[in-house]
């Protein structure tokens, strides 16, 4: 039995449907279409061409009566323990939304036409957007009653896996998710918590950090740093310094705003782009765009490509293992470790902190492992001897914890 209640950050139900209702659902959603959904569904077809183009003479209708409908499919326990829930709503985990059409599959099915494009295919939900969820019923259901779910956009209806991928393996596990499913479409990646390791392309990395304002924006002062030799003159460091601390706070919107207008007027260069972009208005954008100018100004390049711009983007993905950590493991801190000695871990992680001095924090390391952590993995990465950076996820974790 499934508590849907307890499934979704943000949910908008509404009333459950009854069992006739359900019964009525089971009974028709599958069968061969009525003459008059034939005829509505005629009625809805327009030649797309215009009459001076060649293409208009060769537009022929479709035949909605030959459509093969999921007459022999049954809808998935998941869901119909769901619409006993809720008739439909919205509903949001994280980035991924539902507008679901509880037991309205027939309806939706047929107002966009899926069995002309795709067959044996039921659509259940929209992500807020143009991309439909829908049932893959072309193999029969699992020993569980379930189906694969895969997305696809409304106006491009395809079983190309390009476009249209496998997103999960039953109702309840794409209910789970959180990150938004276009994220899948068109070769895009979600990374493993293994894979997050090893990654040396920041892309689908940052795609895994959305939701992290100020870490973004200290990832894009970090790939800044890494250039510094290659930024020219100090006005586009204090850009940097200033992001910093605007990131932190300590910088109005306003001064940010005033620095970057200044700047973006004279940067002639990768290392002056890179520098201006730490600025953005957007986290996510100085991120984005800063990390790509700084692999650019590295790589001397203005393409994108070449092994020296990809040897680049790998110390970026390193750049963020620095500061985020693994955010499918991620580390906790016992309050117990923060209050020891009267605050002293706090107070080294702070200081360290405020002054960047990065070297101390093996220091850090041993008070903590004093003040009673055996935690492995904080204690290495304060230990480790490679470069840090502001925002260290080990760093900010002891310095935040407490508060």
């Amino acid at each position: 039995m499934i508590d849907w209640s307890t499934v979704f950050e943000h949910a908008t139900p509404k009333k459950g449907a009854t069992e006739a209702e359900i019964a009525e659902f089971v009974a028709t959603f599958g069968v061969p279409l009525t003459a008059d959904e034939i005829a509505r569904v005629n009625g809805t077809q327009r030649n797309p061409w215009l009459p001076t183009d060649p293409q208009y003479a060769t537009w022929e209708p479709f035949d909605p009566a030959a459509w093969v409908m999921p007459a022999d499919r049954p809808i998935p326990p998941s869901y119909l323990s769901f619409v006993r829930y809720s008739n439909g709503g919205s509903f949001q985990n994280g980035k991924r939304l539902f507008q679901m059409w509880g037991t309205g599959l027939r309806e939706f099915l047929i107002c966009y036409n899926v069995p002309q494009y795709m067959p044996l295919v039921v659509p259940f939900a929209f992500n807020g957007g143009g991309v439909m969820y829908l049932f893959d019923m072309r193999e029969p259901p699992d020993v569980h009653g379930e189906y694969p779910i895969i997305c696809a956009g409304a106006g491009a209806l395809d079983f190309d896996p390009h476009e249209s991928p496998r997103i999960a393996g039953n109702f309840l596990e794409i209910c789970c998710g959180r990150f938004n499913v276009e994220r899948l479409r068109f070769g895009g990646v979600v990374l493993t918590a293994d894979q997050w390791e090893t990654c040396a392309d920041p892309k689908p990395m940052l795609d895994e950090c959305e939701d992290h304002d100020r870490k973004l924006r200290l990832f894009a002062c970090a790939c800044a740093r890494r250039i510094w030799h290659l930024i020219p003159g100090e006005r586009f460091r204090r850009a940097v310094e200033a992001a910093e601390q605007f990131a932190d706070g300590k910088v109005t919107d306003e001064e940010r705003r005033g620095l970057k207008k200044k700047c973006e007027r004279v940067a002639r260069d990768a290392g002056a782009t890179s520098a201006v972009n730490c600025l953005s208005t957007d986290a996510s954008s100085a991120a984005w765009n800063g990390s790509w100018s700084a692999a650019n100004a590295e790589a001397d390049t203005n393409r994108g490509e070449g092994p020296k711009w990809e040897a680049a983007r790998a110390q970026q993905a390193d750049l963020l293992r620095e500061i985020f950590g693994n955010p499918f493991r991620p580390v906790h801190i016992d309050l117990l470790w923060l209050k020891w000695n009267n605050g002293t871990v706090p107070q080294i992680a702070d200081r360290i902190y405020q002054t960047n001095n990065f070297s101390d924090l093996p220091v850090l390391a041993d008070a903590l492992e004093e003040a009673g952590c055996t935690d492995a993995e904080i204690l290495a990465h304060l230990r480790r001897p490679n470069e840090h950076v502001r925002g260290c996820w080990a760093l900010d974790l002891l310095r935040t914890a407490s508060t």
